[in-house]
């Protein structure tokens, strides 16, 4: 008999169990932020200490704890942990002990350039091969973002070169200072996913000693940096490795972002508020709408019984007979065990400003489409006019794409009625994120306008069956391993359709002083956005497309992440895939009739 689950009244953590148990299709990915920082004032905050070396160390070491305190405040669910009376896994895990955060003391040789750096790290150095590259597939992208905190400035950043916006892993190499190197074997290092009491994120801190003086008494350096007009800087960085059940791209740099702002803040003498409280005393949270009351998932009696058909009267022959285990990307044909443990990916992130994201908007209801689709058409477009042989039938071949967006359901009035009383409606996001993959052969010919309607067909199409699979999973009956596993077997080819919670919380945005991140966009402010809340869960197949396309518009902002695997898009080709998306995103706001071959010649002749 078809039964209820126990964790189904934890709405959206019920997801997280799920991604737990099969945590070998999920990464951890990670970002590091850099503190430059005036060593007399950093030498001041430990007068106790005679070493200097040492007393840059404490202090450094006491403020990543300081900071840890503050994101356990600013975002209580990191600090929330869930276990179940019968055995459940847990939904949740607690945030790294800060006491554990620094055990020693460990004075390393960069392998490299010869110079020592004191290293506070966890175990673990993940082995690499002969060039560098990971010797342990990873499921997904492992970004590596960069911040400059100074006393004037603080936040964070993604750092662009003038190719805007590179494959950030093609920065890693065998020169690379001690902080890369430790960043790209923290994207190999894996969680023990089978102790639930271990927290599924950790901090790495590593303090740069190019600019130590010789071993001397606080009090004499203090004197000779007063007499002296130049500043020492002392540069350290914190690595923050995620696993990717509990954070994602745009998360992981809100957290990165508060928890530098807090470490710049103690280091340069302030308080940074969050830090008023200590985590443990918070008061329990009230749980969040599940999404059973922001979306409609009941399974209709349709979907109830082709399931039951599907999973008892098939047998496994004809299921996989009927459903080809295998999925078509490009010329490749990509098996199951590819799928299960695909490579590693690249992350590109942007932000389209407002102005151009509102002529977006228009000419997305001008030509009957969405400003998802009009993103997705622009994404193939780059995809294959940055091929080498764009030009010819060969390269034409279809690609298989996922693209989620985050919708607020506000102007859906079936979901306003089922949402809570009192629950901060207007400010609320990432109530969903329904992904769908479609197949685009597209063609030098080919018509923007009308790829983007046929993609808003597709994403429309696919919607209903992607929240009726996710509302399955609340008529399962005990462990849910064998249901995901047994669709990764049957998924159609190239047509999965998936709907999953992610950043469910309310949100705050903040003028920011960052680089601009769009090229031709310099003049613009950009917008970050902090979630007041942070939650995760995930969707029913867990299958992860080899193209992935995330946009999420807030305050007349669009922000976008694409992550492509690299075998698929490879770096040479991925500095010339983003001029090739701006030029289309830029290019059909003005024209109703635009081709792939028009906008190659539009970017040519910029270049």
């Amino acid at each position: 008999m078809l039964q209820t689950p126990r964790l189904r009244d934890l709405g959206n953590l019920e997801r997280w169990a799920v991604a737990r148990q099969l945590s070998k299709v999920y990464s951890s990915f990670s970002m590091c932020g850099e503190v430059e920082l005036d060593e007399t004032a950093l030498l001041r905050r430990e007068p106790s200490t005679d070493d200097a070396a040492s007393a840059r160390t404490v202090a450094i070491q006491q403020a990543v704890r300081t900071g840890i305190r503050s994101i356990c405040n600013i975002h209580p669910m990191l600090n929330m942990a869930l276990v179940d009376a019968a055995g459940v896994p847990p939904g949740f895990v607690a945030l790294p002990d800060a006491a554990e955060l620094v055990p020693c003391d460990v004075h390393c040789s960069s392998l490299h350039s010869g110079r020592n750096s004191t290293v506070a790290t966890a175990p673990g150095n993940p082995e690499t091969d002969a060039s560098g590259r990971f010797t342990t597939a990873t499921a997904a992208a492992t970004a590596a973002v960069s911040s400059s905190l100074s006393s004037t400035t603080t936040g964070l950043s993604v750092e662009t070169t003038p190719a805007q916006f590179p494959p950030l892993l093609s920065t890693l190499n065998h020169d690379a200072p001690l902080w890369l190197t430790l960043l790209r074997n923290e994207g190999a290092n894996s969680f023990k996913m089978h102790d639930p009491t271990l927290p599924l994120w950790r901090v790495i801190v590593t303090v740069d000693d190019d600019a130590a003086p010789p071993s001397s008494k606080v009090a004499c350096v203090a004197e000779e940096s007063s007499a002296s007009e130049s500043h020492r800087v002392v540069r350290c960085h914190v690595i923050v490795t995620f696993h990717h059940t509990i954070a994602d791209g745009l998360s992981g740099v809100i957290v990165m972002r508060d928890l530098m702002d807090a470490v710049a803040a103690y280091l340069e003498g302030g308080v940074h508020p969050a830090t008023t409280a200590d985590p443990v005393s918070q008061p329990a949270l009230q749980p969040l709408p599940s999404v059973d009351s922001l979306v409609d998932i009941t399974p209709t009696a349709y979907t109830l019984v082709s399931a039951v058909v599907q999973k008892l009267l098939l047998p496994r022959v004809i299921q996989q007979w009927l459903f080809a285990p295998n999925f078509y990307v490009g010329e490749q044909r990509l098996e199951l065990e590819q799928l299960r443990n695909p490579p590693q990916h690249q992350l590109t992130l942007a932000a389209i400003p407002p102005e151009l994201t509102k002529q977006l908007v228009n000419a997305a209801r001008q030509h009957n489409t969405t400003v998802h689709a009009v993103v997705m058409t622009a994404a193939n477009f780059a995809f294959y006019g940055s091929r080498e042989q764009s030009h010819t039938a060969a390269a034409a071949a279809p690609l298989t794409t996922q693209i989620g967006s985050a919708s607020s359901l506000r102007n859906d009035s079936s979901s306003v009625s089922r949402l809570p009383a009192g629950f901060d409606f207007a400010n609320a996001v990432g109530y969903f994120v329904c992904g769908i993959e479609t197949r685009h052969t597209t063609l030098p010919q080919s018509s923007f306008w009308t790829e983007a309607q046929s993609a808003r067909a597709e994403l429309t199409k696919g919607l209903h069956p992607a929240k009726q699979t996710l509302g399955l999973l609340g008529f399962l009956k005990g462990d849910w391993t064998d249901y995901i596993e047994s669709h990764m077997t049957v998924m159609p080819n190239g047509k999965a359709s998936t709907c999953s919670i992610s950043n469910l919380g309310r949100a705050e945005t903040i003028m920011g002083n960052s680089k601009a991140s769009t090229k031709g966009c310099s003049g613009s402010k950009s917008h970050n956005v902090r979630l007041k809340t942070l939650t995760f869960s995930q969707s029913y197949d867990l299958i992860s497309s080899l193209g992935n396309v995330n946009v999420i518009t807030l305050n007349d902002t669009m922000h976008i992440s694409m992550a492509y695997s690299h075998h698929l898009l490879p770096h040479a080709q991925l500095e010339r895939w983003w001029p090739i998306f701006l030029s289309s995103l830029q290019l059909c706001v003005s024209r109703s009739s635009l081709t792939l071959e028009e906008v190659l010649a539009a970017v040519r002749r910029a270049a």
